[in-house]
């Protein structure tokens, strides 16, 4: 049950979330993979001009669980993914600790490649939110309904933007948490996705015009550097990835 799935409560914490999704290619893989050397700002040709990169800072790998929670889609259809996150520091050598929070991204604007959230942290000031946007809603009906392992890259971004926002690079490999038996017809789940995300904490009344802010900023950013984080072909979230896998896993079982 839900109300048994978070045996801890923190601190609750607001923050704004704008992001774009990109597909990974080599080139943004190498352009990363170079940021190791001392100059981790790169120039990348696009349209036949130069352009300077900005100042990218390697962060530590993460290994991620998300377990999504939701009842006959109520959650959804309010525009709220609640999400059990855990957090393992590294994953492809010495593992670090774990932490364990509730978050609750609801939907501001956007889609689920160009999107825009409140992010809510804490078990009780998720509850208090989720108990105003849905009235009524039991919370002991909730059950998992996305299991989801991410191994992501990430890497820091200076680009002289915003100074009350974070900029981040991610570069995420998404896999089921826990792989049923029997086996698939179209293979294990497996997904690739990239994100450019904007962070900012925000309290007030302040919240429109910093995401506009934000979305200004990051659509501008995008634009600059659109060869190093193309979005197209399609681009899909983990989430609609995943199940569109989950319904072509049904169909070539049957």
């Amino acid at each position: 049950m839900f109300n048994k799935a978070f045996t801890t409560a923190s601190a609750s914490t607001t923050r704004l979330e704008v992001e774009r999704k990109f597909l990974p290619t080599a080139r943004i893989d190498l352009q990363l993979q170079q940021l190791h050397s001392d100059d981790s700002s790169l120039a990348t040709q696009q349209e036949g001009a130069t352009f300077k990169l900005p100042n990218f800072s390697r962060q530590s790998d993460n290994q991620i669980r998300d377990t999504y929670f939701d009842c006959d889609a109520q959650l959804e259809k309010a525009g709220i993914w609640l999400r059990r996150r855990q957090t393992r520091i590294g994953f492809r050598f010495a593992l670090g600790p774990t932490f364990d929070v509730c978050e609750a991204k609801i939907r501001l604007a956007g889609t689920y490649v160009n999107s825009e959230f409140e992010e809510v942290e804490g078990e009780r000031a998720v509850y208090a939110r989720i108990a105003k946007m849905v009235p009524g809603i039991v919370f002991a009906d909730l059950q998992p309904t996305v299991d989801l392992m991410t191994y992501r890259q990430a890497w820091s971004v200076a680009h002289g933007g915003d100074g009350g926002c974070e900029t981040h690079v991610v570069l995420d490999e998404v896999r089921e948490a826990e792989v049923s038996d029997g086996v698939h017809p179209d293979g294990p789940f497996k997904y690739h996705i990239g994100e450019v995300e904007m962070v900012a904490n925000v309290s007030g009344t302040g919240i429109d015009s910093k995401r506009e802010s934000l979305r200004k900023e990051l659509d501008a950013f995008m634009d600059r550097h659109r060869l190093l984080f193309p979005t197209s072909p399609h681009l899909m979230g983990k989430i609609s990835a995943y199940f569109a896998w989950k319904h072509r896993d049904s169909e070539q079982g049957r």
